[in-house]
Order: structure tokens, then C-alpha cells, then sequence
């Protein structure tokens, strides 16, 4: 068990609390589940380090199934007493990931007292909760989901906000699901090294890191732009930090393999919790882009690729010709990931000097939603 957190009874059985004060963004702690074959029923015996207490868990209800990796449940220790709730005070953020083991922190969405219960949004990490199904959610919380069946059982407006801090497995099986919603994911990559560098660190030294990084790094405008959708399906994306002329913007972008033809809606995750979409977009002006004669195969190829930071660096649907002049371009990265099936990864650099409160259109930008 680690410092700050410890196990006390409650109302509905047992409940992982604070033993100390926590700041928003804090890392509270970093621990591990692992990946256990799917027998059910069965129950194992947690015995904490230290103090020598023994709790059971029941595979049923403190492990949850892996739809992505078939026979197998995520079993948790001691965090798997950590209570559901609509409106969560903790979030959590994935540092590792083998096929035997996950190894995940748990960060402070809010101040949290000395005594609070600790809790977490279930649906984050479970897409069909099948027999851990919570069919009347007793959290009190003001926008109470009323049932918690699993990710796969949220509107879209409920889904929106939660694409900040699902577990990939979540959202992939989200979108497989869902094939007519575009997902682009903004945030830094190279937090996600950093992550990897300190999992080899000792863990209380980790824990302090991650705290003064998310404390330094967890800020709304990470990527240095706020991201308006407007009724006309169209899509404005405005600095919220000046760039110098060949300053990059976004790098290690990866755009989803998709036809624009295909997609009506559109989430952008922008930072730590923070995401912003439409159900309904309208890509005719960038469709008409592609019509016009004289064009090469190659640019048209590209365009393709590339139409889901044309949409969102397009100024706005309802732009007037010449409004907003191009201010930066998409160039793609040398290499694909993961082969030639992972994709291709994307930049966006600053074509001259721009200053906050900037409307971002990309070079060729033919705009979207209705004109």
C-alpha cells in the first residue's frame, strides 16, 4: 500500500480513502494490474505489505474483462476497492503496457482532503462492464449516468469529455464501433517517454516527479490552442500562446486511416482532460477542395490523409474568402508507425509569426461546415 491511500469500510462494503491532502493534478500513486486468465468465479487474497492485512477479492467484481485481449481479466490489488463515481475526484494515466501487465498512476482531478473518499469513473476503463454491471449508481453526483454498463452505453455527449482519460483499449473499441467518428489525439507525445524513463526509477521517486510534472505540465492550453465547433459543422481552432515563423506547433500526430467521406462527427483531445468534438460536421468545403481539375495524384493522395487537420486548422466554416490568411502548414514526419499498417505521423509549423488570439488555417485550407 503506498503512502497517502489506505482501505476503510463504508456503507457498501469496503473504500479506498486519503490519508493525506492532495492538490489537482497530484499524482496520488503509481501500481500495477495484471493480466489473469478469465476464471469466474474464483477469488484471490490481497495481503498488504507492512501492515499484514488480508482482504479478499472476487474475480467477479474487482477485475475487469479485456475485450482486446480475449480470456483474459485486468485483476487490480489494492485500488480495486476504489469505489465508482459519475463525477470522480481521480483520473487515471497509463505508463506501461505488456500483454501480461499494466502499469498506471492515479492523478488528482480535484483538491482532495485528508479523509475523502478516493474515487474513479469506471467507464474509463471498462467498454462492456458485463456482470460488473452497477445498474443504479448511488454516487449522488449531480450529472449521475443513473446506470454504469460500460463506455460502449454512452451518448456521445457523455462519451466526449471522457476521451481525455479512457484507457486506449476503451477508445479503440469506441471507434471500431463507431467507424463514423473521426478521433485526434493532440497531446504531447513525449510525455508518454517520460512516462516510460520513470517507471525504471525508484517508486517514491516517480511518484514525486509525476507530481511536480503534472503540477508544471497539466495545464488546459498544453497544446497552445483552444478548439471551437460551430453550428454550420464547421471548426475553429485559436492560439492561446504566440509561435515564431518555423516554430512547430503539434508534432507525432497520428491521423486516423479514414475516408473523409465517411465521418459525421469529430473529438480532439487538446490536453490532460480536456476534449472537444461535434456529432455532426460538414467537410464540404474541403470535399470541394478536392474536386477542383489540374490536381496531382500524389496531393490528392495527401489530402486525404491528411483532411483532419485541414478540417481543424480551416478558420471556421462560416469564414468569409479572405478573412484569415494561412498561418501554418502540415508536413509529415519521416517514417510510419508500427509498419506500414500503423500510419503515418504528422507535424503543423508555423508558416510566420503568430500572435494569441490568432485564427490557425493551413496552407490550401478550403474550410468546412456550411458557407
Amino acid at each position: 500500500m503506498p503512502p497517502g491511500v489506505a482501505i476503510r469500510p463504508n456503507a457498501f462494503g469496503l473504500e479506498l480513502f486519503a490519508t493525506q491532502s492532495f492538490q489537482a493534478g497530484d499524482t496520488l500513486y503509481i501500481t500495477s494490474c495484471l493480466y489473469v486468465p478469465d476464471i469466474v468465479p474464483g477469488k484471490v487474497t490481497l495481503r498488504l505489505t507492512g501492515s499484514g492485512e488480508e482482504y479478499t477479492l472476487d474475480m467477479q467484481e474487482h477485475s475487469v474483462v479485456q475485450s482486446d485481449l480475449p480470456g483474459k481479466r485486468q485483476l487490480y490489488t489494492y485500488d480495486a476497492f476504489m469505489n465508482h463515481a459519475c463525477d470522480p475526484n481521480t483520473t487515471s494515466f497509463v505508463t506501461a503496457c505488456t500483454s501480461d501487465e499494466l502499469t498506471y498512476g492515479m492523478k488528482a482531478l480535484r483538491a482532495i482532503s485528508l479523509g475523502d473518499e478516493l474515487t474513479c469513473d469506471y467507464n474509463l476503463f471498462e467498454f462492456e462492464a458485463g456482470d460488473a454491471a452497477i445498474f443504479q449508481c448511488q454516487c449522488g453526483a449531480r450529472e449521475c449516468l443513473g446506470a454504469i454498463k460500460g463506455f460502449r452505453y454512452l451518448s456521445f455527449q457523455q462519451a466526449l469529455p471522457r476521451f481525455a482519460t479512457a484507457e486506449p483499449y476503451v477508445i479503440a473499441s469506441y471507434l471500431e464501433e463507431h467507424p463514423e467518428v473521426c478521433f485526434v489525439d493532440l497531446r504531447r507525445k513525449e510525455k508518454e517517454e517520460e512516462g516510460k524513463k520513470e517507471e525504471m526509477e525508484g517508486e517514491e521517486q516517480q511518484q514525486q516527479q509525476s507530481r511536480k510534472k503534472e503540477g508544471e505540465e497539466g495545464r488546459e492550453d498544453e497544446v497552445g490552442m483552444e478548439v471551437t465547433f460551430e453550428e454550420g459543422g464547421g471548426c475553429k481552432a485559436v492560439a492561446t500562446r504566440a509561435w515564431a515563423s518555423g516554430e512547430v506547433l503539434l508534432e507525432g500526430i497520428r491521423l486516423p486511416q479514414q475516408q473523409q467521406q465517411q465521418q459525421q462527427a469529430f473529438i480532439v483531445v487538446l490536453g490532460p482532460g480536456v476534449a472537444r468534438g461535434s456529432a455532426s460536421i460538414d467537410l464540404t468545403g474541403l470535399r470541394k477542395g478536392e474536386e477542383e481539375e489540374g490536381r496531382k495524384e500524389e496531393e490528392e493522395e495527401e489530402e486525404e490523409g491528411t483532411w483532419p487537420l485541414r478540417f481543424l486548422f480551416s478558420g471556421g466554416g462560416r469564414r468569409k474568402a479572405g478573412e484569415y490568411k494561412a498561418n501554418v502548414r502540415v508536413e509529415e514526419e519521416g517514417g510510419r508507425v508500427g509498419g506500414e499498417e500503423g500510419g503515418r505521423t504528422y507535424r503543423v509549423v508555423a508558416t510566420v509569426a503568430i500572435a494569441v488570439g490568432q485564427t490557425l488555417v493551413v496552407e490550401g485550407g478550403k474550410g468546412g461546415g456550411s458557407v
